[in-house]
C-alpha cells in the first residue's frame, strides 16, 4: 500500500459515520456533469450538471450533496460556490462528498487550472458543514489568500479524507472555532509560489488538526510550512505526518519568527512525525519544528503540551519550545547534522521536561540545550532527569525497533489525556509509553498485525486489542477465533484496532484466545508469533446481578420529539440502525432519569452514549434516589468509554430513580444516549420485603443478540412453568421450558442458530407460572 493510500485508511476511528449523523428526513442531492435528465439534483439521472447549477436554496440541515466520480474518476474544472451563511445543525450537518453508488464512486477531481483568484471552496460565516473524500488539484489563490479550501468565521466545520495537490495554501482556517481538519493528504506540486503552506491557521480557537499527511517540498521563501498558525485560543495538533525540505514543518509563528501577541490558551502537539531532511537556512527560529511562547502582552500565558512526537531534522533548532511552563515528554529528537539539538526558553519548570530521547548523528559540535554545553550538564541542572542521549535504533522509516532505547522508556501520559496511540489502540493503564510517534509507517505497510491484549467486559464479551487497524471483512469470520476450555465464539464485531467477541458463558478461570487469518488494512496476515493472548476471569462481573426493568424515562429537555427519553429503554439502541432510537438533549449540562417503579438494590449501570463510534467522549455523573427528594451521587464526573457500552460498577445501593447527568463532551454541547441499562438485585423491593420470593422474568442479555442470549427468571413456588418464544405475529418459535420446577432462580439460553425459521427482527418471550404471565421483547441482529 502506498504512503498516501495508507493515510486514507489511517485513524479510522476519527471518521464521521454519516449514517448516524444524518437523520431519516434528510435529502440526498446529486451532481454529475454527464447527467442527461431534468438536472434538478434529485437522482443520478437527474443530477445537477455543474456546481453552478446547484440550487442552494433547497439545501437544509442534514442534506448530503454527492458528486459523481464516474466508475474510476471524473474531473470538474470549476469551483464549488458554497453560499455564505448556509449552515447545518448539530447532528445534522450539510455534507459535500464523493458519490458512493456503483458507477459514481470513482475519484472526484476538482481542477483549478483555469482559476487564479478563487478557492476551490470557501466556507464563510457557516456552521456544521462537512467536506470529504474529494481531490483538489492546481488551485492558485495567492491574490486573495484564501487557500484551496478556505474556512472563515465559521464553527463546527469538518474537512476530512480529501486529497489536495496544491499550488497555494492547501487549507486555510481563520477566525473559526471547533473545527476539525483530519485525515487529509496535502502536498505541493509546484514550488514557485510563496503561499504553499499545508495548513495555515489564524486566530482560531478549539480547532483540531489530526491524522493529516503533509508534504511541502522545495517551497518558496514566504510561509511554506507544513503547518503554520497564529492561534488565538487552544488547539490540538496530533498524529500528523509532516515532511518538509525547505521551511518549517510545524510552526505556530509567522515566517519571521514573530509570535502573534494575541495567542494564548493550551496548544497540544501529540504523536506527530516531523521529518526535516534538508534544512540549511540559518537563524534562530526559521527552521524550528515546534515553537510557542507566552503572550507578550501579559494576560493568559500560552501552555504547550509536546508529547510523543518524533522530530528528525537538520537545522539550528530541530526541536524548539518557547513557552512558560511547557510539558515536554516522550519525544524522540534526532539530529541529522552536527549543530544543536534542542532549545527551550521561557520561565521553565525543568521538571515538566522529561523522558525525552535526544540523538545527534554528526561527529563534531556540541549539543546545546538552553545555555548548557552538553546533555549531562543539562541534566545536572535539573533538566530532563529521565531523558536519554543515545542512538534510538530506528529503521529506515524511523519506526522504533524492538528492544531499542525508546521502548517503554517514556512516562505514562494518561493524566494528560493521551488515551490512545496513533492507531487508536488504548494505552494500557500504568504501562510506560514508548518514546516518539513510533507507530507511523512510511512507505508500504509490510508489518503484520499483532494481538496485544485480551480482556473480558463481562462473562460473555471478550475485547481483543491489536497493534494496528484490522480489516473488518477478515475479522467477521467466527472460525478465525478459538478459545480454550470449550468457550465458543458466537459473533464478532470490529472497530479500528479492537475486535469484540460475543462468546458462550465464561466461568472463573484462566483462558487463552488464538486468532488466525485476520489481516490489517494492507492485507498483512496476523503474525503467527503474536496471535495468542491469555486472560483471566476471577468472577463474573455480573454475578448476582440481573438487568432491571425500567418502567419510565424522563429528561430535563426534549428538543426533538423523535428523540424522546423513552427511546433509551426500548432495547434497540445503536445496533438497530435507526438514528431516532435515542434521546437527544440541548444544551449540556442536561439529565436523563430512569424510574424502576419500586425501590431496588442496584449495583451497576451500562450506558451506550451517542456518537461513541465517532470518538465522542462524555463527562457524566450518576445520582440515585428513593423518593426524588434526597439524591446520592454514586459516580462523579466520570469519562465515558470509547467502546459502545460504558460500565460503572459500585456497591449495592437502594434506589428507585437513577439520574444520568451529562456535564460536557469533547464534540459539542448536545447530550445523547442510545440505550441505558440498570443492573441489580431485581427481585427485592426495599419497600416491601414480602416480595423477596416473587415471580420475575428479566430482560434477556445481551440484547440485541446474535445468535445466543440468556434469559433469567424466578418462580415463587413449585409448579409447572413454560417459557416460550414468539415472533411479532404471535407464532410460536420454540419452547425453552415446559416442566415442573421448584421455587428458585433459573437461567436458560436461547440460540437462534438452532432455529432455521428465525431471522433478524423483534421477538417476544413469555413466562407462564400458574396465574403469573409476563412477556418481554428481544431483538435478533444477524
Amino acid at each position: 500500500m502506498t504512503r498516501l493510500n495508507y493515510f486514507k485508511f489511517l485513524v479510522v476511528f476519527l471518521i464521521v459515520t454519516l449514517t448516524y449523523s444524518t437523520p431519516s428526513f434528510a435529502t440526498n442531492y446529486y451532481v454529475d456533469n454527464n447527467a442527461a435528465g431534468t438536472n434538478n439534483g434529485t437522482s443520478w439521472q437527474n443530477a445537477w450538471q455543474s456546481f453552478s447549477n446547484i440550487n442552494w436554496n433547497t439545501i437544509s440541515p442534514g442534506d448530503v450533496i454527492y458528486i459523481s466520480g464516474g466508475s474510476t474518476s471524473k474531473t470538474y474544472s470549476e469551483f464549488i460556490n458554497y453560499p455564505e451563511g448556509l449552515s447545518g445543525t448539530q447532528g445534522n450537518p450539510i455534507t459535500i462528498t464523493a458519490g458512493i453508488d456503483p458507477g459514481h464512486d470513482g475519484t472526484v477531481i476538482i481542477d483549478g487550472i483555469n482559476f487564479t483568484n478563487d478557492p476551490a471552496i470557501l466556507i464563510k460565516n457557516s456552521s456544521y458543514v462537512i467536506v470529504s473524500n474529494l481531490e483538489f488539484r492546481r488551485w492558485l489563490d495567492t491574490p486573495r489568500n484564501l487557500g484551496t479550501i478556505g474556512v472563515f468565521s465559521s464553527d463546527h466545520i469538518i474537512i476530512e479524507n480529501n486529497t489536495i495537490l496544491g499550488w497555494s495554501q492547501c487549507v486555510k482556517v481563520a477566525s473559526s472555532q471547533d473545527c476539525i481538519i483530519r485525515n487529509n493528504i496535502m502536498t505541493t506540486i509546484d514550488n514557485s509560489e510563496n503561499q504553499t503552506d499545508g495548513i495555515y491557521a489564524s486566530n482560531n480557537t478549539n480547532n483540531i488538526y489530526e491524522g493529516n499527511y503533509i508534504n511541502i517540498s522545495n517551497a518558496g521563501s514566504n510561509h511554506n510550512d507544513c503547518f503554520q498558525g497564529q492561534e488565538e485560543g487552544p488547539c490540538i495538533i496530533r498524529y500528523n505526518y509532516m515532511i518538509h525540505t525547505g521551511g518549517s514543518a510545524l510552526k505556530p509563528v509567522d515566517s519571521q519568527g514573530i509570535f502573534d501577541k494575541y495567542s494564548h490558551g493550551l496548544h497540544q502537539y501529540i504523536g506527530n512525525f516531523i521529518y526535516l531532511p534538508n534544512h540549511s537556512v540559518s537563524g534562530q527560529q526559521m527552521n524550528d519544528a515546534v515553537l510557542d511562547q507566552q503572550n507578550p502582552q501579559g494576560g493568559e500565558p500560552a501552555s504547550v503540551y509536546a508529547l510523543n512526537n518524533t522530530v528528525i531534522g537538520a537545522s539550528t533548532h530541530t526541536f524548539s519550545i518557547e513557552a512558560d511552563y511547557p510539558i515536554v515528554k516522550n519525544n524522540l529528537i534526532i539530529m541529522l547534522d552536527n549543530i544543536s539539538v534542542t532549545r527551550y526558553t521561557g520561565a521553565l519548570d525543568k521538571s515538566l521536561i522529561d523522558y525525552n530521547l535526544y540523538y545527534k548523528n554528526g561527529t563534531t559540535g556540541n549539543e546545546v540545550i538552553l545555555n548548557y554545553a552538553d546533555f549531562s550538564e543539562w541534566q545536572s541542572a535539573g533538566g530532563d532527569l529521565h531523558g536519554l542521549n543515545v542512538n534510538p535504533q530506528v529503521d529506515i522509516d524511523f519506526k522504533t525497533l524492538p528492544n531499542s532505547p525508546p521502548v517503554d522508556a517514556g512516562v505514562n501520559l494518561l493524566d494528560l489525556g493521551v488515551l490512545t496511540d496513533l492507531l487508536g489502540v488504548t494505552r494500557p493503564q500504568g504501562i510506560a509509553f514508548d518514546i516518539g510517534a513510533y507507530e507511523i509507517i512510511s512507505g508500504s505497510d509490510v508489518y503484520p498485525p499483532e494481538l496485544i491484549d485480551a480482556s473480558l467486559t463481562d462473562s460473555v464479551t471478550l475485547k481483543l486489542a491489536f497493534s494496528e487497524f484490522i480489516d473488518s471483512a477478515s475479522a467477521q469470520d467466527v472460525n478465525n477465533y478459538s478459545i480454550s476450555n470449550g468457550i465458543s465464539v458466537l459473533s464478532v464485531s470490529s472497530s479500528g484496532a479492537t475486535i469484540t467477541l460475543s462468546t458462550s458463558i465464561h466461568s472463573p478461570g484462566n483462558y487463552t484466545v488464538t486468532v488466525n487469518n485476520v489481516t490489517d488494512l494492507a492485507g498483512n496476515v496476523i503474525s503467527p508469533n503474536h496471535n495468542s493472548a491469555p486472560y483471566e476471569m476471577l468472577e463474573d462481573p455480573n454475578k448476582g446481578l440481573v438487568q432491571l426493568s425500567i418502567i419510565d424515562a424522563t429528561a430535563s429537555v426534549v428538543p426533538e420529539p423523535e428523540h424522546s427519553p423513552e427511546k433509551t429503554i426500548d432495547g434497540l439502541g445503536y445496533n438497530d440502525g435507526d438514528p431516532d432510537s435515542r434521546w437527544a438533549g440541548d444544551t449540556m449540562p442536561e439529565w436523563l432519569m430512569f424510574d424502576l417503579g419500586v425501590t431496588k438494590s442496584i449495583g451497576m449501570t451500562r450506558l451506550s452514549f451517542y456518537n461513541w463510534n465517532n470518538g465522542r467522549i462524555y463527562n457524566y455523573s450518576i445520582k440515585v434516589s428513593t423518593d426524588m427528594n434526597q439524591w446520592q451521587e454514586i459516580v462523579t464526573n466520570a469519562t465515558s468509554s470509547s467502546e459502545e457500552w460504558t460500565v460503572d460498577e459500585f456497591g449495592l445501593v437502594n434506589a428507585r430513580y437513577v439520574k444520568i447527568i451529562f456535564n460536557s463532551s469533547n464534540q459539542g454541547d448536545w447530550a445523547g444516549l442510545w440505550e441505558g441499562e440498570i443492573w441489580g438485585e431485581g427481585a427485592t423491593s426495599i419497600d416491601d420485603q414480602s416480595n423477596v420470593g416473587e415471580y420475575r422474568l428479566d430482560q434477556n442479555y445481551p440484547n440485541p443478540f446474535n445468535p445466543s442470549t440468556r434469559i433469567e427468571y424466578r418462580i415463587q413456588k413449585t409448579g409447572r412453568i413454560t417459557l416460550k418464544v414468539y415472533d411479532v405475529l404471535g407464532n410460536e418459535i420454540t419452547t425453552l421450558v415446559n416442566e415442573e420446577k421448584p421455587a428458585g432462580t433459573y437461567v436458560v439460553e436461547f440460540n437462534a442458530a438452532q432455529n432455521s425459521n428465525v431471522s433478524s427482527g423483534i421477538y417476544f418471550y413469555q413466562l407462564r407460572a400458574g396465574n403469573y404471565v409476563e412477556t418481554r421483547k428481544m431483538v435478533l441482529l444477524q
